[in-house]
């Protein structure tokens, strides 16, 4: 059970390692492999021909480096290497090759040591003691010894010039670093977990098709990436909509503007003469201010999808009073009081559910719908301005 766990732990870092890779690749046309020639292969076109990144991952679940330097798991991925090099020929004109860990390696060990070395005499006396430390190495590690000694300095030097060891990989980090490369905008606060996992079981899923149908998996990162975008989209998209009323702390505003005039309230007067009509309205009005202004400090909308909103709403209530003067046979401007509660009540009452778009914000909420009317008839800065009654001097 104990090497089926480690197995599992180990595949699940490649596809870790791998979503790592896909969104931190420095060539659009890169492709990303997956138990191919390496544990992850990475292959883009340069200036002069093919560059091919081999990587080797080793996931420890004990404290201590799994890369110790007579450990097969180091001495194996040289092997491995210096293979793929001799048979690839020609056909790659450059090389990376990045050995991974999620624990600490020592600076003094064998694997740093060969990683730091890219002088001339620096990779010399590496390969110098990789050879004398060949020699001390017995039982089953032994033989990849020999066979990674067996080589010429020259191909040994080829690796080591091109060699990273990253170290304390662990799976905190990674994803951390994984986070950074995704660059998720900040209206997925909260759902960055959610996309995560969301593209690492599409990668899984992926690669488990092309096995199942007996092929090497192959991923390309535009694919990956655009995923990435319509994932963010339905969380964004699900983040856009407005708050109920009562967390738009509209309640503090009415207690803060109580005195202040408001001609759509005075016009309101006129028509609703009831008070919790009034006062209802009056709630409508400084919800909607509170979350207009919540909304456009977030960056979700911008001061154009509200005049944007306010046109469409301003062209309804026109509709609505031009058939008001054809049914009644009289101009705006002959209009009583009953005929301004008329239009008010048909303008108010919706068969729509409130339905308010701003930007990329859908609202079907009651208080945002009135609340901007009750703005456009407030003489504010709208530019598309309504009334709810117009109001005269009764002395006259």
């Amino acid at each position: 059970m104990e090497n089926a766990s480690a197995s599992a732990a180990g595949y699940a870092y490649q596809f870790e390692r791998a979503l790592y890779r896909i969104f931190t690749v420095k060539h659009r046309f890169a492709r990303i492999g997956i138990e191919t020639a390496d544990d992850l292969e990475e292959i883009s076109y340069v200036k002069d021909g093919k560059k091919r990144i081999l990587e080797q991952d080793k996931i420890s679940q004990l404290k201590n480096s799994p890369l110790k330097d007579s450990s097969r798991n180091l001495w194996n991925t040289l092997s491995i290497w210096l293979k793929e090099v001799y048979k690839s020929g020609d056909e790659y004109t450059e090389h990376e090759f990045v050995l991974v860990t999620n624990r600490t390696v020592p600076k003094d060990s064998l694997a740093f040591i060969l990683s730091n070395s890219k002088s001339e005499d620096e990779v010399a006396q590496a390969i110098e003691l990789l050879r004398e430390h060949a020699g001390k190495i017995t039982g089953a590690v032994e033989k990849i010894a020999i066979n990674v000694c067996s080589y010429e300095d020259e191909d040994i030097a080829y690796i080591l010039k091109n060699l990273t060891v990253l170290d304390g990989q662990d799976g905190d980090s990674l994803r951390e670093a994984t986070y950074a490369a995704l660059q998720f905008p900040s209206d997925v606060e909260g759902n960055e977990e959610n996309i995560y996992e969301a593209l690492i079981g599409h990668l899984l899923s992926s690669c488990l098709a092309s096995w199942h149908n007996g092929d090497a998996f192959w991923a390309e990162a535009q694919p990956f990436f655009n995923k990435k975008h319509a994932l963010c989209e339905l969380y964004i998209n699900q983040s856009m909509t407005p708050l109920p009323q009562e967390e738009t702390g509209y309640r503090t505003l009415l207690d803060d503007y109580k005195d202040l005039p408001l001609p759509f309230f005075s016009q309101l007067r006129r028509i609703l003469p009831r008070e919790s009509l009034l006062n209802k309205e009056l709630g409508h009005f400084w919800a909607a201010y509170s979350e207009r202004t919540r909304l456009l400090v977030s960056g979700k909308i911008l001061l154009p999808h509200i005049n944007e909103a306010e046109s469409i709403l301003a062209a309804r209530w026109e509709s609505i009073t031009d058939a008001h003067v054809l049914v009644k046979d009289k101009d705006p401007s002959e209009f009583t009081d009953e005929d301004f509660k008329e239009i008010y009540i048909q303008t108010s009452s919706c068969d729509n559910h409130f339905s308010l778009k701003l930007g990329r914000v859908n609202s079907n909420q009651r208080y945002l719908f009135m609340g901007t009317y009750h703005h456009q008839a407030n003489e504010s800065d709208s530019k598309h301005p309504i009334h709810w009654h117009l109001e005269q001097d009764d002395s006259k």
